[in-house]
């Protein structure tokens, strides 16, 4: 932003990049009131200038009324500009609807840092690409089922791998579906692993380094401050001084990776804690969010604690904030599906061991369902209680 002093008082201001929200005069209709270092100006006509415009400004006739008047200085400028940032990530989101599910597969890593950089919905895209998972899903467990029974399904042809990934899509679809609800986070997928190594290892920051000053307005009582990391010892309560004046945060705000701190001047008097430019050393700031836990453990987890016992299935059920009779359910359906599966395919027939076997997890299936439906809680398999020990060291919670 440009301001010259023309020879006839007026002013001219030319603006490289920004467009000017400014209305030129019309008729008996004054144009926007701009004060320049608190003179007044009429902004009275506006001419392209190469890729920018230039904007012509009078001094304001004493005889007008002045409506929405706009103060020209480094603040407005800054705020302008973020606004018109703030459009163009609007407007690249609406090209970004038709692949946002699909993108809700990739690490959450990547999608942190796609939010952070050009306003990605990264916890949207979790959302719906983890029911888009739970639908696949549903179809190929319908599917299988089908197929099983003798119907004839789509599992038998093209679509044989849905049937056997069904049961683990489901049980990623639930366990991505509860961490969005409940953390509000993005999380990856599985099948989205490849794009890690898209993504960039984030460097620690090596030495402490003090905010930049943005904007300071003695006559407002402002002052703006920009800072690359999240600054989590300035709290509403504390006290800033800068240059022998004493201020409180009044507002927090974020522009791409780094963070706007905007402090309101306090009185003389004003006491609480006094709060530092430079980041407390003591311990690293954090400058980018907790990463989520491991998706692949959750998963695998998840669908062993189907197969655990009763004890076991509970604990693990707080963990990831589910009804224990949910991994019952699980549990019993994947085994009864599987050995419908084997039976109906011939499978089971190549051995009598074979046979046998595909009939007792048939039998335990369904004697599983029936004492959930008898006793209103979990049950357990067979394999579980076999595996009691190595199951209880995996879902055992991690420090």
């Amino acid at each position: 932003m440009n301001v010259a002093q023309l020879p006839d008082a007026n002013l001219l201001v030319r603006s490289a990049r920004l467009r000017l929200p400014w209305s030129p005069r019309r008729g008996f209709a004054a144009g926007t009131a701009v004060l320049v270092d608190g003179t007044p100006y009429e902004a009275v006509e506006r001419q392209p200038a190469g890729s920018g415009e230039a904007w012509t400004l009078r001094p304001w006739p004493e005889d007008e009324a002045m409506r929405g008047v706009v103060t020209l200085d480094e603040a407005w400028v800054a705020g302008l500009e973020r606004e018109r940032a703030g459009e163009r990530a609007a407007r690249r989101r609406w090209w970004l609807v038709p692949v946002v599910p699909l993108l809700g597969f990739a690490p959450a890593s990547l999608q942190s840092s796609w939010e952070l950089r050009w306003g990605f919905p990264a916890t949207t895209a979790t959302l719906l690409s983890a029911l888009g998972e739970l639908a696949l899903a549903t179809v190929g467990v319908v599917h299988t089922l089908a197929t099983a029974l003798g119907g004839g399904g789509a599992a038998s042809g093209p679509l044989a791998w849905l049937g056997l990934a069904s049961p683990l899509l489901l049980v990623e679809s639930i366990v991505r579906l509860k961490h969005v609800s409940a953390a509000h986070e993005p999380i990856g997928s599985v099948a989205g692993l490849p794009l890690s190594l898209l993504a960039t290892t984030g460097q620690a920051a090596g030495g402490v380094v003090a905010p930049e000053v943005r904007c300071l307005d003695r006559e407002a009582g402002s002052l703006e401050l920009w800072s690359g990391v999240h600054r989590a010892d300035w709290s509403a309560e504390g006290v800033l001084w800068y240059r022998d004046q004493p201020y409180r945060l009044a507002s927090v705000g974020r522009e791409g990776r780094s963070w706007i701190y905007l402090f309101s001047r306090a009185g003389a008097a004003a006491d609480g804690p006094a709060l530092r430019l430079l980041p407390p050393v003591e311990r690293p700031l954090p400058v980018t969010r907790e990463r989520p836990p491991s998706l692949v453990r959750s998963t695998i987890a998840t669908a062993l604690a189907c197969l655990a016992p009763r004890d076991l299935q509970e604990a693990w059920a707080r963990r990831i904030a589910v009804r224990p009779v949910l991994l019952t359910v699980l549990g019993a359906g994947a085994e009864c599906c599987g050995a419908l599966v084997n039976l109906h395919s011939g499978a089971a027939a190549a051995s009598p061991a074979a046979l046998a076997v595909n009939l007792v997890v048939l039998v335990e299936g369904v004697a599983r369902f029936a004492l959930l439906v008898g006793s209103g809680r979990p049950v357990g398999s067979l394999v579980g209680v076999a595996l009691r020990r190595p199951l209880a060291r995996l879902l055992a919670p991690h420090p």
